[in-house]
């Protein structure tokens, strides 16, 4: 019987190591992201992506029209003319790169947890500086973290 208490704690003390090492780091989610957007991943970018901002921008506004959803995703200001803003075709994207976050300050949270900003590289050379949000799920014992970007 100890034999058996004993393995059942080494299986339970397991099992809460690699769900520890499995809890979602914001910052690995956004690599995450980047790397499924630059191998044109839909459905890996799209598991990535709220839920909710997916019901009112994906299946509310666009009905259901992911090329369209995708396209108007990644939109931003051109590095290099500062004030050409465009939205780069999923298809377009060379290279996307996670370049950094900014948490923002909320007293709730279930709501925006950060700014989340990537670095756009198109077929045609041009580079795009595009923000999206980082949006925080509290769970019952860690937190779910997806994508969203503007709504409209």
């Amino acid at each position: 019987m100890k034999k058996f208490f004993k393995y059942l704690f080494a299986f339970v003390f397991s099992v809460g190591i690699i769900s520890q090492s499995y809890a979602e780091n914001p910052k690995s989610i956004l690599k995450n992201f980047a790397k499924r957007a630059e191998k044109h991943n839909v459905n890996g970018v799209l598991a990535l992506i709220d839920g909710s901002y997916k019901q009112v921008q994906l299946i509310g506004m666009l009905k259901q029209d992911t090329t369209q959803f995708l396209n108007e995703l990644f939109c931003g200001k051109n590095i290099k003319d500062d004030s050409k803003f465009k939205c780069v075709g999923f298809n377009d994207i060379k290279k996307c790169t996670f370049t950094g976050m900014k948490k923002i300050k909320t007293p709730d949270i279930n709501k925006i947890y950060a700014n989340a900003y990537f670095k756009v590289e198109t077929n045609a050379g041009e580079v795009y500086k595009v923000q999206l949000f980082l949006v925080r799920i509290q769970r019952s014992t860690d937190s779910l973290y997806r994508i969203a970007g503007a709504v409209g």
